[in-house]
């Protein structure tokens, strides 16, 4: 089995970060630069031709409204300059390769996309293509690449030549990107995936901030792949063990029993595209496979940028649904369980506040139950909410926020009715007294007798504030 030119593989890094950051990060993100390179991100839109224009606003809104979303692509040069990634699809002279133990897979990045949105919900993409075409090198390249961290001992090798003539090791020398720690981090050359990432993310850091001033959304070092996967010279045994190697992402040892429902090649995990063509849907990514494509410029070349764009947003806009619900559900469990009653009640009483705006806007903004008007980008996008349950998560995180948001309002409505009380005790029982006694007032109330006006202020201020301290001390009770 062979794969075609025009396959690739996204493997998307889900952040969270503090949504009150968000329009300094967008500064910080467009003047970012690299020295010898110059701007690290070019600013773009995202590729919303089939987007329902409310979405559309949402993601690319008009000059001088507010930003909801953000998206940029690395500049050229940050790509393929050798003092950025030395990555570039087109240079003879760098070589990048994921390394699995004694193996070797080589691979081209070839892009890098960056996006940030409102709700503190953040998207690293880096596009690759491995350089062997063997369908068994792609799938070892699928499943390893995606453990960011090292593990099962996965790391990321970069050489370079200084030109075609260099007569240093074919390979070239070692090499690492000067954002990503460069040699003086990585004397081999050698590093993981996870630097690579930091390198791109710190363009995005605050002046002052400690890095790092992202936090993991998905499975700690994990990324989430996006394939397109194009396969020639398939039999028709072959056709379900890749399916579901594919959709498990799956490394080309790793022993695959289907079951009799793994054969049937049907939904909820796997939707029809077109003859031979299916898209696949799991909790860890998504991918796309096509045996034996058609040799038609649509199906070859067409398809596969559509994949690149349009079907992309489409699970990336799920994906920021999933993870910004998570991370709202998250936060309320953090300040519910860590900030202390009584000294702090007002810190986590205004923190509930944000979180209940936060589900507001993003049942105004960030909830769509239809985002493209195409058949199937709509039901491809309704399967990956299905997929992700990002109705069930809505309503979990929904019912969190509004029951603790009933309990504080009812809380700040008993502690209005206490001070109330008190007050009322303070003022109200001396008053009681002084008339049920009918105290006379030295100069107030009458002329010749009756008491001191400030002995009368010190002694009904003293039975006040006792009495209120009782009230107090019997609520509480």
């Amino acid at each position: 089995m062979k794969l075609i030119e025009s396959s690739f593989i996204k493997f998307v890094f889900p952040f969270a970060f503090e949504a009150e950051t968000f329009e300094e990060r967008l500064a910080v993100v467009e003047q970012a630069t690299w020295p010898k390179v110059g701007s690290v991100w070019r600013k773009r839109n995202f590729p919303a031709e089939e987007i329902l224009p409310h979405v559309s606003r949402y993601l690319n809104p008009p000059d001088g409204t507010t930003a909801t979303a953000a998206v940029w692509r690395l500049e050229s040069a940050a790509l393929c300059d050798e003092q950025g990634l030395a990555a570039g699809a087109e240079d003879p002279l760098a070589r990048w390769s994921l390394r699995v133990r004694k193996d070797a897979l080589p691979f081209r990045i070839l892009e890098a996309e960056f996006s940030l949105f409102r709700v503190g919900i953040g998207f690293l993409a880096i596009t690759t293509r491995p350089e062997s075409a063997e369908s068994a090198r792609w799938h070892d390249f699928l499943h390893f690449f995606r453990f960011a961290a090292g593990q099962r001992g996965v790391k990321l090798e970069a050489r370079r030549r200084s030109s075609a003539n260099d007569e240093s090791p074919p390979d070239g020398e070692p090499f690492f990107p000067a954002a990503a720690g460069g040699l003086a981090e990585h004397a081999d050359g050698r590093g993981t995936v996870d630097d690579l990432l930091r390198g791109l993310l710190n363009s995005a850091q605050l002046p002052g901030e400690v890095e790092p001033w992202w936090r993991d959304a998905f499975v700690a070092g994990r990324l989430v792949p996006f394939a397109a996967l194009l396969v020639e010279d398939v039999a028709a045994e072959e056709v379900a063990p890749l399916l579901y190697r594919s959709r498990s992402f799956f490394h080309a040892r790793q022993e695959v029993h289907l079951t009799d429902e793994d054969r049937t090649l049907g939904p909820p995990s796997i939707m029809p595209y077109a003859e031979n063509q299916w898209l696949l849907f799991s909790l860890e990514g998504t991918a796309f496979v096509a045996v034996d494509p058609p040799d038609q410029p649509f199906f070859r070349e067409t398809l596969p940028q559509n994949l690149r764009t349009q079907y992309y947003l489409l699970f990336l806009i799920a994906l920021h649904q999933r993870f910004a619900l998570i991370e709202l559900s998250d936060r309320v469990a953090r300040h519910w369980l860590t900030q202390r009653p009584g000294r702090d009640s007002r810190s986590r009483d205004e923190q509930f506040r944000r979180m209940y705006e936060s589900l507001l806007a993003f049942t105004a903004r960030g909830h769509f139950a239809q985002v493209a008007q195409r058949e199937r980008h709509h039901r491809c996008y309704r399967q990956w909410q299905r997929i992700f349950e990002i109705e069930s998560l809505y309503h979990e995180v929904s019912n969190e926020v509004h029951d603790m948001h009933d309990f504080l309002q009812a809380r700040a409505a008993q502690r209005l009715e206490e001070r109330i009380n008190v007050l009322a005790a303070i003022f109200g029982v001396p008053g009681l007294i002084v008339g049920f006694l009918g105290i006379n007032l030295y100069g107030v109330t009458a002329g010749a007798e009756g008491m001191n006006v400030w002995w009368a202020a010190l002694g009904t201020a003293g039975v006040g504030l006792l009495a209120g301290s009782l009230a107090l001390w019997l609520m509480r009770r």
